[in-house]
């Protein structure tokens, strides 16, 4: 019937007397689905309600492989097209079953066609074991204009053959918020993303989604201590990342996912994670863009000791020791008596050991670990098997010193301090200060050297900087172990101060250093650091200091000095060392150290360089005040400022003191060349 109608009047019209015809329903049931609930019982779904004396009649449904009829059939309460089987023997893993099922009516009498078949296979419950779900990608630092939604996630993958059940898994940073996963299940292969319930719309185009009503928030550049664990409470994965993981300076910044390089290489490293490729920032619920092979075949490294108390001590490994080997009190020892400890514990790259005695004040013990000692991936422990330790002293003036600064280094490169013990003692380098000013009189910038703490012994260097990597790709000869990376002030290149002091600001050391301090026929002093030449004459002294030798590559970070002289002294009042010098920068004798001993007090100093001819070429030393021993040197250049020429020269030196004594000194020596 058609009525035509228009809005004024689409209220005006009724209708009455409807009727409706009876449309018999002549369509039989059909299976839609059989599924194994548990080992014994099954789940058969039809197409339409079906009555309950045919669903309940046991003998109309046989199942192969022996099976048989089931030993109960009862019809969903709920469902009417559900019917629960129960068997009396258990089904196969993995075994498909086939299920035959007759004279099934729906409720209008159709029969389901004779002998209707379908499938299900039943798969025993899979115990996990460590690492068949892995944490596979991270998104710590979402972006609101980045492509990826604006909202943190994990992903798992499934690196196993096994289907999982993640029902009651969890996921947490360490912090009293976890994520618990309900019941889903990961077939081997799949990727499953976990984020906020709230969040689960946001994902739910990308792949599978498990929202989850409590998700920890992930921090951003700290990075977190990520734990994947099991329904029974055994740790499956862990993920200790930072923003160190994206690998790519550009994109820590946010608006990327960490993606796992190798899912298959299981140990936590750094190495094995890059900043996602995906023109997305990051493939939730997909193969990761950066997926490859990831090996890790750097030996294991122990790099220091330190002791958190006379009974405790912390070993801090390269990378985390594998614990089957590392948790062994058998696998350390002390000497000076003390032997195994009584406990170990392996917290990441820290080792600590609690000893059977004390450690005593001044004595250096040495702790020595086993070469079974092996990393995740099982390779052993190489390098020093021991290393020092000891109860540190207090640190007063004069027993650190500065002993080599770069503050002009290359394009790219940082500066450094070198520091050495001029000690018999131990110190800790734990809240000591590097400074820098423009006024000897005051302090600019200052950062605390060690809050962990470093122990420093006697005759040892330590560099300063805050980047060994690039340091050391400017200067291969660096000793690594003597590197430690640290926030350091910025040292102009023309001149300026450098400080070390103690917490309270108590100065240790000080030098004041200028550009002109360095080799005057440098042609570019940029890389070129300057190096303390005597430990026994003092920081401020300019003669003590010269640029670093050619040979060494212009620095000797962590290890001693291209220019440094022995601390030698003559019997005689009056001595040169050597007295045949090449200053030609090569870090062979290039400086010529003048030793005076008069063993007397308040004596001031005058000294000449002239040549074989009697002509003056260097005014060396004016009115120098001396102690009793004392030293100046001469780097060979004149008053021309250029290198002295080869040959034969003589000082003629005058001490006297305001009595009117007056000493005289002459020494012949030699400037040399090279052939």
């Amino acid at each position: 019937m058609l009525c035509n109608y228009t809005s004024s009047n689409a209220t005006n019209f009724f209708f009455d007397d409807f009727i409706i015809p009876n449309i018999a329903d002549v369509i039989a049931p059909t299976i839609v689905s059989a599924q194994a609930i548990s080992s014994t019982q099954a789940d058969v779904q039809f197409s339409e309600p079906v009555t309950q004396a045919t669903a309940e009649t046991a003998t109309n449904y046989s199942v192969n492989n022996g099976l048989g009829n089931p030993a109960t059939a009862t019809l969903d309460t709920s469902d009417f097209s559900i019917v629960h089987l129960t068997f009396s023997s258990p089904f196969s893993s993995g075994i498909s079953n086939t299920i035959t099922i007759n004279n099934i009516t729906d409720l209008a009498g159709n029969q389901i066609a004779s002998n209707s078949t379908t499938t299900f296979t039943y798969q025993a419950p899979v115990t996990a074991q460590p690492f068949d779900i892995v944490i596979n990608e991270i998104y710590f630092e979402p972006v609101a204009a980045a492509p990826l939604p604006n909202a943190e996630f994990v992903e798992l993958f499934n690196r196993s053959s096994n289907a999982m059940n993640l029902n009651g898994w969890k996921i947490t940073d360490g912090s009293t918020t976890v994520a618990v996963i309900g019941n889903v299940t990961m077939q081997p292969g799949d990727y499953l993303i976990v984020c906020k319930s709230s969040d689960a719309a946001l994902f739910s185009s990308y792949g599978n989604v498990a929202g989850t009503p409590s998700f920890p928030t992930l921090n951003n550049d700290t990075g977190d201590d990520l734990q994947l664990i099991d329904n029974n409470a055994h740790l499956t994965d862990r993920v200790v990342f930072n923003d160190d993981y994206y690998n790519n300076n550009t994109k820590k910044n946010g608006g990327f996912t960490i993606e796992r390089i190798d899912p298959d290489f299981t140990c936590d490293n750094r190495y094995n994670w890059s900043a996602s490729n995906d023109p997305a920032g990051g493939t939730p619920g997909k193969i990761n863009s950066v997926k490859g092979i990831y090996t890790d075949t750097t030996a294991l490294q122990l790099l220091r000791v330190y002791p958190i108390s006379p009974t405790q001590i912390n070993l801090t490994f390269s990378k985390i020791p594998d614990a089957a080997v590392a948790s062994l009190t058998s696998s350390y020892s002390v000497d000076n008596g003390i032997g195994q400890p009584l406990s170990v514990n392996i917290s990441d790259y820290i080792v600590t050991l609690t000893l059977s005695s004390p450690l005593q004040n001044g004595i250096i013990y040495h702790v020595t670990v086993s070469d079974d000692i092996s990393d995740c991936p099982g390779n052993k422990i190489t390098g020093p098997l021991s290393l020092k330790v000891a109860i540190p002293e207090a640190v007063t003036a004069g027993g650190i010193l500065i002993n080599e600064i770069l503050f002009n280094p290359k394009s790219g490169g940082n500066d450094f301090v070198e520091l050495y013990n001029n000690s018999t003692k131990v110190f800790d380098l734990k809240n000591l200060r590097i400074c820098n000013t423009d006024d000897l009189d005051s302090i600019a910038t200052n950062y605390v050297i060690s809050a962990d703490g470093y122990l420093f012994f006697p005759g040892e260097y330590v560099v300063l900087t805050s980047d060994i990597i690039s340091l050391m790709s400017f200067y291969p000869s660096a000793v690594k172990e003597n590197i430690l990376q640290t926030t350091i002030p910025s040292y102009n290149d023309d001149k300026g101060t450098c400080i070390i002091a103690d917490y309270s600001f108590n100065r240790l050391d000080c030098f004041a250093y200028t550009s002109t301090m360095h080799y005057a026929l440098i042609d570019d002093q940029n890389g070129v650091s300057l190096e303390r030449i005597r430990f026994d004459r003092p920081t401020q002294d300019a003669g003590n200091w010269h640029s670093a030798a050619t040979n060494v590559g212009y620095a000797t970070p962590g290890y001693k000095n291209s220019q440094a002289a022995n601390e030698i002294t003559s019997e005689s009042s009056f001595s040169a060392e050597p007295e045949i010098f090449s200053p030609d920068n090569d870090g062979y004798n290039d400086v010529i150290t003048f030793n005076l001993n008069l063993n007397e007090t308040g004596y001031m100093l005058n000294a000449k360089i002239y040549n074989d001819a009697g002509q003056l070429v260097k005014n060396l030393v004016k009115s120098k005040l001396l102690a009793p021993n004392d030293s100046f040197t001469w780097d060979g250049i004149n008053e021309k400022n250029e290198k002295a020429a080869t040959g034969i020269y003589v000082i003629y030196a005058e001490a006297f003191n305001p009595t009117g004594t007056t000493k005289k000194f002459k020494k012949a020596f030699v400037v040399a060349t090279k052939l």
